[in-house]
């Protein structure tokens, strides 16, 4: 049998490896002939042959304006106030809100002379029930802005209610599937626009201050689906990596698996480049998948990742690095943030020849065989 035909498509590990190794290309990953057909009417890719005969050929960046930084939680009161709100909705849950940068915030936001008033009633796994909950409070306390504080719940929950509070559907709040995505739901458009919305997320991997995503169980269905509209996408997203300090090692473990969960199906999902071409002028989707920028940041936490699992894991170490990953937007966009706290004078002192200088490092040299010496003061 000719070696040809016992050639496969490289799937799962395979096709990981070796998108690692030589990284990728937007014409699909199919075999050399399809590179060759390409190669050879390049009207199917450059949009010269008529559009509905054509392949995708461009993707979107469209994620929601970040702000990165130890610290910039405490500047939730002055972004409101610069965009002109007064009486701002903080949304959380009551497990954040006992913890101490909660509190920074909510001093800000008082400081700046905002009115904020706390919800704080998020579940973890929120519903269709607990989305329309807060959209009910919200209607009754008519905020002008909103802040989410948390994880991706309390995210999704800000973007519902502000959803449903500024334009409910013209059935009733109680028609929950007006706006939930097809063919669960009518996935009727947005009227128009929503009330400002910073989100402050407090744990990495959810992606969900960056996206226009908010996910939720339909518990009567038996079904998990989502709200999806670029008007959900937070106004502004300020990241601070100094509340993962006080998170349960637990929790900072698990969501840098679901980093990585996220980076390896970003990086293996279809190419942006097989879906028929956008009509002329029209916005590319939600979900675009694979492309060149995404697999910038995928390649990277899919090398660096495993390196950190000892520091992550092990019960005797503080948690040294925390990767946030905003999936979900056109182009899957990524936003790793590593955040390091050393717990000896030998780790800061430590200049061993072979250590790596690199904020990802755990490397051990000859010069420098302890422990500590896997986390790296950052800059």
């Amino acid at each position: 049998m000719p070696r040809a035909t016992l050639m496969r498509r490289p799937t799962g590990r395979g096709l990981l490896r070796r998108r690692l190794l030589h990284g990728c290309c937007h014409v699909p990953d199919a075999t050399v002939a399809a590179r060759a057909t390409a190669e050879a009417r390049p009207e199917l890719w450059e949009g010269k042959a008529p559009r509905e005969h054509c392949r995708e050929h461009a993707f979107e960046f469209d994620i929601a304006p970040t702000r990165f930084g130890r610290g910039v939680l405490a500047e939730a009161g002055a972004t409101a106030a610069a965009m002109g709100l007064s009486r701002v909705a903080v949304v959380t849950d009551k497990v954040v809100r006992a913890q101490p940068f909660f509190e920074t915030a909510l001093a800000g936001l008082r400081e700046a002379g905002l009115d904020p008033v706390v919800y704080d009633e998020v579940i973890v796994e929120p519903t269709d029930e607990s989305f329309l909950a807060a959209a009910r409070w919200a209607s009754d306390v008519r905020p002008d802005g909103w802040v989410s504080i948390g994880g991706g719940s309390s995210i999704d929950t800000a973007k519902a209610a502000n959803l449903f509070s500024s334009h409910p559907p013209p059935a009733g709040m109680d028609d929950f599937l007006h706006y939930v995505n097809a063919p669960v739901g009518n996935a009727a458009a947005v009227p128009g626009p929503l009330k400002p919305h910073i989100a402050c997320p407090t744990t990495a991997g959810t992606g969900s201050e960056g996206t226009g995503y908010a996910i939720c169980d339909i518990a009567s269905l038996g079904v998990k689906t989502a709200l999806a509209n670029r008007a959900l996408k937070p106004t502004m997203a300020l990241v601070d990596p100094l509340t993962t300090h006080h998170l349960p090692h637990s929790v900072v473990a698990a969501s840098g698996m679901d980093v990585v969960m996220h980076a390896a199906e970003s990086f293996t999902a279809r190419p942006f480049s097989h879906r028929p071409l956008a009509s002329l002028g029209a916005p590319r989707p939600l979900n675009q998948g694979q492309n060149p920028w995404s697999d910038i940041g995928c390649r990277e936490t899919l090398r660096y990742a495993p390196s950190q699992w000892e520091a992550l894991l092990h019960v005797s170490l503080s948690p040294i690095c925390t990767s946030h990953i905003s999936s979900g937007s056109p182009a899957d966009s990524l936003r790793v943030r590593w955040t390091t706290r050393p717990t000896s004078r030998r780790a800061r002192r430590c200049t061993g020849r072979r250590h790596s200088r690199g904020p990802l490092s755990t490397m051990r040299g000859p010069r420098c065989r302890t422990a500590a010496h896997t986390r790296y003061r950052a800059a």
